[in-house]
C-alpha cells in the first residue's frame, strides 16, 4: 500500500501540475476560441457589405433607368409641342395670307422653319431614315409645316415613343 503522506504528496504535485498546465493552457484556449469567432465575425461583416453594395448598385440602376424614362419622355412631350407649335404657326400664316386683302406682295406669309428649332435637333437623330418621307424631313434645312408633315412627324414620334417603352 502506499503511504498515505506520500499519498498528499504525489496528489499535491499532480494537483499542482494539473492546476499550472490548466491555467498555462486556458489563455491558449480562450486565443484560439477568440480568433475562430473573430474569423466568423469578419466573414459576417464582409458577406453583409457584399449584400449592402448589390442593393445598393439594383438602386442606382433603378434610378438610372427612371431618370431615362424621365428624359426620354420629356423629349417626346417637347417633340409633340414643337409639331404642333409648327403648324399652329403655318395655319396662322397661311390663314392670315389667305384672309388678308390688298397686294400678296407686302402681306406675304412669314414662315418659320421647325428645321431650326432645338426641338428638330434633337428629333432628327432619331428619325427613322429608311422611310422616304421621314428621309425627306429629316435632311431639310427649312421645314415648313404642312399638316402632312405634321401628320409624318406625329408618326415618328408615336414610333419612337413606342420603340423607347413610353407606351
Amino acid at each position: 500500500m502506499i503511504d498515505p503522506v506520500w499519498a498528499g504528496v504525489v496528489g499535491t504535485a499532480v494537483g499542482a501540475v494539473a492546476g499550472s498546465a490548466a491555467s498555462l493552457l486556458a489563455p491558449l484556449i480562450n486565443w484560439r476560441t477568440e480568433k475562430q469567432r473573430l474569423e466568423v465575425e469578419k466573414e459576417n461583416a464582409k458577406d453583409l457589405f457584399k449584400q449592402q453594395h448589390e442593393l445598393e448598385l439594383v438602386q442606382i440602376d433603378r434610378q438610372a433607368k427612371l431618370a431615362d424614362l424621365d428624359s426620354k419622355r420629356t423629349l417626346v412631350t417637347t417633340w409633340r409641342d414643337g409639331v404642333a407649335q409648327a403648324l399652329d404657326e403655318w395655319t396662322e400664316d397661311d390663314i392670315r395670307s389667305r384672309t388678308s386683302s390688298g397686294p400678296t406682295s407686302a402681306l406675304a406669309p412669314t414662315y418659320r422653319s421647325a428645321a431650326g428649332k432645338a426641338w428638330f435637333a434633337s428629333l432628327r437623330p432619331n428619325l427613322d431614315t429608311s422611310i422616304e418621307d421621314v428621309d425627306y424631313l429629316a435632311k431639310q434645312m427649312e421645314l415648313m409645316m404642312f399638316p402632312e408633315y405634321a401628320k409624318t412627324l406625329f408618326d415618328e414620334i408615336a414610333r419612337i415613343e413606342s420603340e423607347w417603352g413610353l407606351r
